[in-house]
């Protein structure tokens, strides 16, 4: 009811928060549609998978480049203005990635492509945050589950334009000797998502233009005396751990959604393209459809108790995959289903229990996001480079990043219970 008040007295706030989570949405479609697409990416530039695959880590890289990058802004500038320049700088380099025909290009291309999602993705928590102050949790929320429809609309936009290619048993790739750039139909999924953003931009920028409030900088920076009475040792060790652990919990979950499809193909089930992006729209779909109820969950039970339930989830689910995924095709259905639950909502209960213990501030934002930005390079690489020879890369990326974070949860539990002592 609380949140229906602040809803009720800030109509506007609340108007650009719905505008700013479609842009959100936007994200979320480009940091799934790489994913459904690597395979025929990589028939663009007629490569190997092992080649094509770095473009992934290149991506999380120029998001961390990104992201540090947004740290520079000035804490009480106006948000907006830079939300629109990286908007439409985002949906051009999108528009392009269909178009390259060598390796060297496409790097240079999705590199771009994360630079400015990663300044985009931190521009949009630190609007939110810049907007509702300590209130930000919810309407966090409320933007993930944005980026969550993203990720589910990706595969489905992308899955009637895949050529329909399958794998010898052997493990040999014959790709590049079936089809040529010429019989790609990349341009239509990549084109929808630019115009889409473009739009997503015009409706933003009438807002901003038409309905500019400005934002209370002394109200967005009060603090809560309760939170501040850990010491600044203790603070530093909350920030650092709270990072790692978004790093490993949602490094591991891109990394699952961007690799789900080439692992259903490479590994010794044989499985086509558009079962992997079935299963990849599974994956996101079970996150997104799951982040409704999960807030009103929030409610009823403490953030600790639903981090350790979603950590559950994950953990089982690699557990799963480990024993059964690489060859049971239904085993590996029931273990994206179970992902997708524990991958259900991660970012703001994160934010929510640390902000229990520390006054959140926007620079510890900026340092979660680096945190998960630094995961996906890490765990994507490793991937990318081992996928096409040893799919089963794949699970034990999982199983280590799912094992590692409850472990680390463990851990920050630990020392924010010390800090309040």
């Amino acid at each position: 009811m609380m949140i229906l008040k602040d809803i009720a007295e800030s109509k506007i706030k609340f108007l650009k928060t719905v505008v700013v989570s479609i842009i959100n949405l936007a994200i979320g479609i480009t940091a799934s549609i790489i994913g459904p697409t690597l395979l025929d990416l990589q028939i663009a530039i007629n490569s190997t998978l092992q080649k094509t695959g770095f473009i992934v880590p290149v991506k999380a890289f120029g998001y961390l480049v990104g992201c540090l990058s947004g740290c520079f802004l000035p804490e009480k500038s106006d948000r907006q203005p830079y939300l629109i320049c990286c908007s439409v700088m985002m949906s051009v380099v999108v528009a392009l990635i269909p178009l390259n025909r060598t390796l060297i290009t496409l790097i240079v291309n999705v590199f771009f492509l994360g630079l400015f999602v990663g300044f985009l993705d931190l521009g949009v928590n630190s609007f939110i945050l810049q907007l509702w102050g300590k209130k930000c949790a919810p309407y966090i929320q409320f933007a993930t589950f944005f980026y969550g429809i993203g990720g589910l609309s990706a595969p489905l936009l992308t899955e009637p334009f895949l050529l329909p290619i399958y794998f010898e048993k052997n493990g040999n790739d014959s790709v590049k000797h079936q089809y040529t750039p010429n019989d790609l139909k990349l341009n239509t999924p990549y084109d929808a998502l630019a115009i889409f953003l473009i739009l997503a931009i015009i409706l933003f920028t009438l807002i901003y233009y038409f309905f500019d409030d400005k934002l209370d900088h002394e109200k967005y920076e009060e603090t809560n005396n309760e939170n501040d009475e850990m010491s600044s040792k203790l603070k530093t060790m909350v920030i650092i751990i709270h990072a790692v652990l978004l790093k490993l919990w949602l490094g591991s979950s891109a990394t699952f959604g961007v690799y789900l499809t080439p692992f259903a193909v490479k590994s010794q089930m044989n499985l086509s393209k558009s079962t992997g992006a079935f299963m990849v729209s599974l994956f996101y779909g079970t996150m997104t459809v799951f982040k409704i109820p999960a807030a009103f969950l929030m409610r009823f039970i403490s953030i600790r108790l639903f981090i350790i339930i979603e950590l559950t989830f994950s953990l089982v689910s690699s557990l799963i995959l480990l024993c059964f995924g690489q060859y049971f095709e239904l085993a590996l259905w029931i273990a994206t289903t179970m992902m997708g639950l524990g991958n259900s909502s991660l970012y703001a209960p994160v934010i929510a229990y640390v902000q229990n213990y520390i006054h959140l501030k926007n620079y510890i934002i900026s340092i979660g996001l680096v945190g998960i930005c630094l995961g996906e390079f890490l765990f994507q690489f490793v991937v990318a480079k081992f996928i096409d020879q040893e799919p089963a890369i794949f699970i034990f990326v999982s199983v280590f990043c799912n094992a590692a974070a409850c472990f680390v949860f463990v851990l920050l539990e630990f020392v924010c219970r010390l800090g309040r002592r």
